[in-house]
């Protein structure tokens, strides 16, 4: 615990921890990813807005980095060295199952509606399952369908030529993907996937377009090969300390809660989608995006046919209906809208 409060913090940009307010209570949000990232250069600050205006600015936050790396920020909740932090579920094998469920290749729909989706199923089939013991979940986000990312030595005419090929993967259902495509899968987060690259360790990697143009992959992997719903999905958890909210009036923790879970997980989602499209759009300046074969196409949804009743399998051992799960996901996303969204109170 002494090491998480040693660690240098950084005031997020963009006038974050600067406000209108003498606010009573000030969250402190533990984040992770550069400052410029849209998480935390988008999505906070509208967080921070949105309990400024339930609150008359009586509760604020502020974000701080370096207090844990991403797999830490659980355990930095849990001890309450920060008060909210958010993390990428594929970190922590093992502990999270349900979340695989949205991880999925082949749901129709935008990050939002993804995000949408998986707020309701966890409410409505796996919040039994307890995977967030020590910590309340406030949010659950879910980023753009993921692309194939490869080097020029690297490139491809079909799925088959991927057999072999070093990848740069995450971890839950991204990592399943790659062994389900033959490659040789390499567990390291996003931002290492310049230097595995460039450095020869990886000919590619698997990622949404948004993170691509953030780290300026198309430097060093300037093809492109989509899928329809994406090669996987990856999912993300918000989260905050129980006792975060401690000295809070009940009028105002009713309006902070009222925001929190649904309505943040369709703002975070909106980011994700924001996110992709700039990041599609700066990467056709650099490079190739190709979408696969209708016949690789086929291909990969047989060879991940296996993975999708893995999943449910999983889910389904926590005693939860994992095909009426994933049916829900499904049908959810399919048919959403942005009006399905809870309005602003």
């Amino acid at each position: 615990m002494k090491t998480f409060r040693k660690l240098l913090t950084v005031a997020v940009l963009g006038g974050l921890m600067t406000t209108a307010y003498s606010a009573d209570k000030v969250l402190k949000v533990a984040s992770w990813l550069p400052t410029t990232h849209d998480i935390n250069a988008e999505l906070w600050p509208t967080v921070k807005k949105e309990l400024e205006k339930r609150t008359d600015g009586r509760v604020s936050l502020e974000v701080e980095y370096g207090l844990a790396p991403p797999n830490g920020l659980l355990e930095l909740i849990e001890y309450e060295s920060a008060d909210i932090s958010w993390t990428f579920n594929g970190y922590f094998p093992g502990r999270f199952t349900t979340t695989k469920m949205i991880e999925l290749p082949g749901y129709p729909g935008s990050s939002e509606a993804a995000s949408y989706a998986h707020w309701k199923a966890h409410e409505k089939f796996f919040k039994k399952a307890g995977e967030y013991e020590g910590v309340k979940l406030i949010g659950l986000m879910v980023h753009a369908p993921a692309d194939l990312l490869m080097n020029d030595k690297s490139k491809i005419q079909s799925l088959g030529e991927l057999k072999g090929r070093k990848m740069r993967t995450a971890g839950g259902v991204a990592n399943e993907v790659a062994q389900a495509l033959k490659v040789s899968p390499i567990l390291a987060p996003a931002s290492k996937s310049y230097e595995m690259i460039s450095g020869g360790m990886a000919d590619g990697t698997f990622l949404p377009m948004g993170t691509v143009a953030l780290f300026r992959l198309y430097e060093v992997a300037p093809n492109a090969y989509t899928v329809p719903g994406g090669f996987y999905r990856g999912s993300f958890s918000i989260f905050m300390s129980p006792s975060a909210l401690d000295g809070v009036s009940e009028a105002d923790k009713k309006t902070i809660n009222e925001y929190f879970g649904e309505k943040l997980s369709v703002d975070g989602g909106k980011v994700w989608d924001k996110l992709y499209q700039g990041g599609a759009e700066k990467f056709t300046k650099h490079g190739k995006i190709t979408p696969l074969a209708e016949a690789d196409v086929k291909q990969f949804t047989e060879m991940t046919q296996s993975i999708k009743d893995k999943v449910i399998k999983e889910v389904s051992a926590k005693g939860i209906d994992g095909q009426a799960a994933y049916d829900f996901i499904y049908e959810t996303m399919k048919n959403y809208k942005p009006a399905d969204a809870k309005a602003d109170k």
